[in-house]
């Protein structure tokens, strides 16, 4: 699997900030925001100025297994009514998840693509590796390398 974004968050992580890759016409990010409970952290596939439309979309992100478990995915604030959509994890510590629909978003959309909710095991701090890595990309984020 190749590598195109990695981000290491705490458990229990309440930043909203993001790791970013500047792609040519667009942004992807991860971000990290508190989760739906105390011991969950959300993790957000970030796009800002998206250089086509986006009808079809698949990604993976590979996280570290000895911090969290993965919960759940879902799209979020950009949902032009997907008809399919999913995510689950493919094999330990790798989630794979993706949508698509007839109606794309359009070209330069900017917000939330998909989330994923994890939970956090014990009390640990990051360990200073990636905690999440982003990858896989297929479909309309193809080219965002």
């Amino acid at each position: 699997m190749r590598t195109y974004l990695g981000y290491a968050i705490p458990c229990g992580s309440r930043r909203g900030d993001a790791a970013t890759s500047s792609q040519p016409g667009g942004t992807l990010a991860l971000g990290a925001m508190p989760g739906p409970q105390p011991d969950q952290v959300t993790v957000t596939l970030l796009i800002s100025g998206a250089p086509v439309p986006i009808g079809a979309f698949g990604c993976d992100i590979a996280f570290d297994s000895s911090e969290f478990v993965f919960l759940d995915g879902r799209p979020c604030g950009l949902d032009p009514g997907w008809l399919l959509s999913g995510a689950n994890e493919s094999r330990p510590a790798m989630v794979i998840a993706g949508a698509v629909g007839l109606d794309p978003l359009p070209a330069g959309s900017s917000g939330c693509l998909f989330e994923f909710v994890f939970a956090c095991r014990g009390d640990t701090e990051s360990t200073g590796r990636d905690g999440f890595v982003l990858g896989g990309l297929t479909d309309d984020l193809a080219d965002w390398r």
